[in-house]
C-alpha cells in the first residue's frame, strides 16, 4: 500500500462517516449509492452529471475495497481517484452533491406548480366575484324594468 493509497483510505473513511450520519446507517457510501440507484432515472433527466457522479462514486468505493481487501504492494489509487474523492466530499459538505441538487430541483418544481395552482385559484375568485356582481346587476335591472 502506497502513501497515496493510505491518504485515499483515510479520506474515504471521512466520506463514509459523513454519509453514515446523513443516513443513520452502517454503510454510509453504500447507502448514498443505493439512494442514487433508486433515483437514477429522475436524477439523470434533471441533473446533468448525475449518472457520471453515480459511476464515479461506485468506482471510488471499488478502489477503497481494493485497498482494504487486496494485500498488494502496488499502488491501487490513482491521483485522479484521490482528487475525485476529495471533490465529492467537498460537494457534499457544501450541499452541492447530486442528491441535494435533485431534491432542490424537485422542491422548486413543486413550488412552481403550487404557485400556478394558487394563481389559478385567484383567477377563479376574480371571475366568481365578477359573476356575482353581474348577476346582482341583472336582478336590479329586471326589478327596475318590471316596475
Amino acid at each position: 500500500m502506497t502513501a497515496l493509497d493510505n491518504k485515499f483510505f483515510e479520506e474515504y473513511k471521512m466520506l463514509d462517516k459523513l454519509c453514515k450520519e446523513i443516513y443513520s446507517a452502517q454503510n454510509g457510501v453504500s447507502e448514498y449509492i443505493s439512494d442514487m440507484e433508486t433515483q437514477l432515472n429522475a436524477g439523470s433527466e434533471a441533473i446533468p452529471d448525475f449518472e457520471k457522479d453515480y459511476k464515479t462514486l461506485k468506482h471510488l468505493r471499488w478502489v477503497r475495497n481494493q485497498i482494504a481487501h487486496t494485500p498488494a504492494a502496488d499502488a491501487i489509487c490513482k491521483k485522479e481517484d484521490f482528487a475525485a474523492l476529495k471533490k465529492f466530499y467537498g460537494r457534499i459538505l457544501k450541499g452541492e452533491d447530486p442528491l441535494i441538487k435533485l431534491k432542490v430541483q424537485r422542491t422548486k418544481k413543486r413550488g412552481h406548480t403550487r404557485r400556478k395552482y394558487e394563481k389559478s385559484g385567484e383567477n377563479s375568485r376574480y371571475f366568481f366575484i365578477i359573476f356575482i356582481a353581474t348577476l346582482i346587476f341583472l336582478i336590479i335591472a329586471v326589478l327596475l324594468i318590471s316596475r
